[in-house]
């Protein structure tokens, strides 16, 4: 064909128009194309700097070794840009645990608490909290189960790798310093000042709940990030507690009467968990319907009812006092967060089957 060559050479300039290289001069400017090719090679470093962030930290931790807990803290820690600019202020790790051996609650108060449904995420239903008068709010979620290889992360532990120092609870105190010059490309400010003196070789949440444990993954002194939306002198604000439900793995030899008594467990040892720490208020992450509930076997409107036992059944329950007080008075406000849903349908659910235990209009 005599017009072959004629036709590629056009096709090649319409594809160099539509795709220009990023560093091509513009007008002659040599400064311009300096400052394109130094960008581009920043986006390179960071790349390279989370890949390299990765590696290190997969061999050092089972949650790494997870591919779908891999994938989501690469996105939502990594690709946000929140776990870099946590190592550059040096923030602290939050504390991690099992369960509260000891603790202080607050007296039960005389009469129930607030119960609201809410349509706003979790960690955004803080304010909501704040304007009742509460100042120790604590977020009861589900949290990612480890033996369940082909899992998910709900849509509230997202927002926490996104927004808090969540994520360096899975990292090991020995391995932050060479983590945070992966990431940054230089040394940060706080290395050198004593901080990263810890030898300690395992990261804190490394001692995690097994799939449908009593026990969760209790987490204190997390620190949430300021959004866009959010004034710019609140730079972070303080959640005293943080709370995991390790769903159960859904078996083939269903027991309804076990699943639900053990289900019932979890919620109990949550709502105790915030009870004495000193709580006055629940925000129970709900973008998934019910917490935990997605590999339990149970129906939504079932574990509406086990909340609502936990919460208001008091003779049913060994309650933290002895007085037959019921676990929901040891609290200002409960607000079940509904936003952030991905399946409309199922939130809808959620939300009528709440509202019918909880006898809200």
């Amino acid at each position: 064909d005599l017009h072959a060559p004629s036709c590629f050479a056009l096709d090649t300039k319409m594809l160099c128009k539509q795709y220009p290289r990023r560093t091509k001069l513009q007008n002659g400017d040599d400064g311009a194309a300096e400052h394109a090719v130094e960008g581009e090679m920043n986006q390179v470093r960071q790349v390279e700097g989370a890949v390299t962030f990765v590696r290190q930290v997969e061999a050092n931790s089972a949650h790494f070794a997870c591919f779908f807990f891999r994938a989501a803290f690469f996105k939502h820690a990594l690709d946000s840009g929140a776990f870099r600019a946590i190592l550059e202020e040096g923030m602290e790790a939050p504390t991690c645990g099992r369960r509260f051996t000891s603790g202080l609650s607050c007296g039960g108060r005389p009469s129930l608490p607030r119960i609201l449904l809410q349509g706003a995420p979790a960690l955004e239903c803080e304010a909501i909290a704040a304007a009742h008068g509460c100042l120790s709010p604590a977020l009861l979620f589900e949290t990612h189960t480890l033996e369940d290889r082909d899992g998910y992360i709900s849509q509230e532990e997202a927002a926490l790798l996104n927004r808090t120092n969540y994520g360096l609870a899975f990292t090991a105190p020995a391995l932050r310093p060479k983590l945070a010059r992966s990431l940054l490309g230089r040394e940060p400010a706080w290395v050198g000042s004593g901080r990263e003196a810890a030898k300690e070789t395992r990261a804190p949440a490394e001692s995690y709940p097994a799939a449908g444990e009593e026990d969760g993954l209790l987490m204190q002194n997390i620190w949430v990030l300021r959004n866009h939306q959010e004034r710019a002198e609140r730079a972070a604000w303080h959640l005293p507690l943080v709370y995991g439900i390790v769903p159960a793995l859904h078996s083939s030899d269903f027991d309804f009467c076990k699943v639900r008594m053990a289900y019932k467990k979890q919620v109990t040892a949550a709502v105790k968990a915030a009870a004495l720490s000193s709580c006055d208020a629940l925000l129970v992450g709900c973008a998934s319907g019910i917490p935990s509930l997605g590999r339990e076997g149970l129906s939504l409107e079932e574990g509406a009812k086990v909340w609502a036992e936990v919460l208001l059944d008091a003779p049913a329950l060994q309650t933290v006092g002895k007085d037959g007080t019921a676990l929901a008075q040891h609290f200002k406000l409960v607000v079940f967060c509904l936003g952030g849903a991905l399946d409309g349908h199922r939130r809808s659910r959620a939300k009528v089957a709440l509202a019918k235990v909880f006898n809200i209009e």
